[in-house]
């Protein structure tokens, strides 16, 4: 694909895949950026870094060489919250006068999430008084199972496989329950949502 189409460049985020692609387009003469995001970066960051100059990291590196700039997180505008919470749960379909609880396990969901929170919700039902819950879950396939689960525990919640509009969803919630990856940590801290990783 390099050699066939000419890139002005190709921006990396790491990952098994990425450091083949940097290595051909380094081959190509195709200008390599890598963008990292994480504190300690993974062994394909680490081998794109030695062949880059243009080293960009969210955070401050640690057990790097080299100079990095640091960029810090990119947030989709899409994923911060533009309305009111009252706004943003009527755009979803919830209630829009009762608290907001969103579990979450970014895009592609989180098996241990989704489990565990319908089911604390069958065992103790009266932690969730009061509350509505948005559940993303990261698997259409699921959905039903996951609204069964929660109607059994006697809980009001939407459940959705994915939601591109991430800025509803934090604007709607008042807290939430998220996988603790790199760009659902940035997010829930650009929209100040107290969250339990």
């Amino acid at each position: 694909l390099l050699q066939a189409r000419r890139f002005d460049l190709v921006l990396t985020l790491g990952g098994f895949v990425a450091a083949p692609v940097a290595k051909a387009a380094v081959r190509e003469d195709v200008p390599v950026f890598l963008l990292n995001l994480d504190r300690v970066p993974g062994k394909a960051n680490r081998a794109i870094a030695a062949s880059t100059r243009h080293r960009l990291s969210a955070v401050q590196p640690i057990r790097v060489r080299g100079e990095w700039d640091i960029v810090g997180m990119p947030i989709r505008a899409s994923a911060m919250a533009t309305d009111t919470p009252e706004a943003c749960r009527r755009a979803l379909g919830l209630n829009p006068d009762r608290k907001v609880l969103l579990l979450t396990g970014a895009s592609q969901g989180a098996r241990t999430l989704n489990q565990a929170l319908p089911k604390i919700a069958g065992d103790r039902p009266e932690v969730f008084d009061g509350w509505q819950v948005l559940h993303l879950c990261g698997d259409e396939s699921i959905i039903d199972t996951l609204k069964a689960a929660w109607t059994r525990a006697g809980v009001d919640a939407t459940v959705l496989g994915f939601l591109h509009d991430m800025g509803q969803a934090w604007g709607a919630a008042d807290a939430c329950v998220s996988r603790a990856g790199a760009s659902s940590v940035a997010e829930v801290h650009a929209n100040a949502v107290p969250t339990i990783f």
